[in-house]
């Protein structure tokens, strides 16, 4: 029996210019036995063309479905209760990935025992490419509770990491129907469940930001900040452990507000 070491999930709307590069940057990997979920929310351009093309060329690899628009939340989340994976990664359909990503991922994950594992990435847009994210290692390796400054250290994107199957089915932690922050909610909400958070130190995701992506340009969507603390706060209370992070969650509002 094949054991999936990986489940990726991408959300697919109206990608048609990307896709396919995401797509092959993970079947690209060196690391075999991962599972790619393709979700297409709805795109009415060529994405689902794409799709079909390449599960049709690895119908055993590949796992798709689709769905009238639902936003990327419901998306990951209908993913999520397909996945078969140890663990879990997420990439975007506009961005792609270095092919040596969840083998150094999951490795690391093996060795150190972790049950989340994160990385350094790459921000690219139409003038250049940089690095995030390097260094810090000394903080990782831990838990929140044995070093809860990873809430500063570090930053709450699900598409930088790998994060085990087990602690998000236990409490069946899902995606918050926001329009963003969505991954900060989540991100946090294992944080704290995990019992080691290790890290790669080296930039292996790659980020494309255009001129017209939502976090380039203010909008009332980044009020959504607001929701996003408030299921936090009350996360955390429900696990007891909300005096212990408060200072740390009214710095993850404050930053994000201030950004």
């Amino acid at each position: 029996m094949i054991i999936i070491k990986i489940s990726v999930i991408v959300p697919v709307y109206n990608s048609e210019d990307t896709l396919e590069k995401c797509i092959l940057s993970v079947l690209n990997q060196t690391l075999s036995d991962i599972e790619l979920i393709l979700i297409n929310d709805g795109s009415i351009d060529k994405s689902q063309e794409i799709i079909d093309k390449y599960k049709e060329k690895y119908p055993d690899k590949i796992k798709t479905k689709t769905i009238e628009n639902q936003g990327v939340s419901n998306t990951r989340n209908i993913a999520l209760d397909m996945a078969e994976g140890e663990y879990i990664g997420f990439v975007d359909g506009d961005d792609y990935i270095e092919n040596t990503m969840y083998e150094k991922l999951y490795n690391k994950a093996i060795d150190e025992n972790a049950d989340i594992v994160v990385s350094g990435y790459f921000v690219e847009n139409e003038k250049n490419i940089r690095t995030y994210q390097l260094g810090g290692m000394e903080q990782y390796g831990k838990n929140i509770k044995e070093n809860p400054n990873i809430f500063v250290h570090g930053v709450p994107y699900v598409w930088n990491k790998i994060f085990k199957r087990d602690i998000i089915e236990k409490d069946k932690i899902r995606f918050s129907n926001l329009r963003i922050f969505e991954d900060l909610e989540f991100v946090y909400k294992l944080y704290v469940k995990a019992n080691k958070i290790s890290k790669v130190g080296e930039p292996l995701y790659y980020y494309v930001k255009n001129s017209n992506s939502v976090t380039a340009q203010f909008s009332d969507k980044f009020l959504d900040i607001i929701p996003a603390i408030q299921n936090l706060e009350k996360y955390f209370k429900d696990n007891n452990c909300y005096e212990e992070f408060e200072d740390y969650l009214i710095y993850i509002a404050l930053n994000h507000i201030y950004i």
